[in-house]
């Protein structure tokens, strides 16, 4: 927090945009592959609809899966 508040306000506009333009790109990139994306614009995170996968888990293990098997 220290940090932050002796960065000017350009700082913080400048991580926003450039953030949202990332979140955007990810957004367009995942859509463009089919994946239903949820649309936010309170945050930087974004919900993917995996269905067009076709996977026979849950969300949980492939949460575990892909960090065990692709680290």
């Amino acid at each position: 927090v220290a940090y932050g508040l002796g960065k000017p306000d350009e700082y913080f506009l400048s991580m926003r945009k450039d953030l949202t333009r990332s979140r955007d790109r990810l957004t367009k990139g995942l859509e463009s592959l089919g994946f239903p994306v949820l649309k936010s614009q309170g945050t930087y995170f974004l919900t993917v609809d995996l269905s067009p996968l076709g996977l026979n888990e849950s969300d949980a293990e492939f949460c575990w899966r892909i960090v065990r098997d692709y680290k």
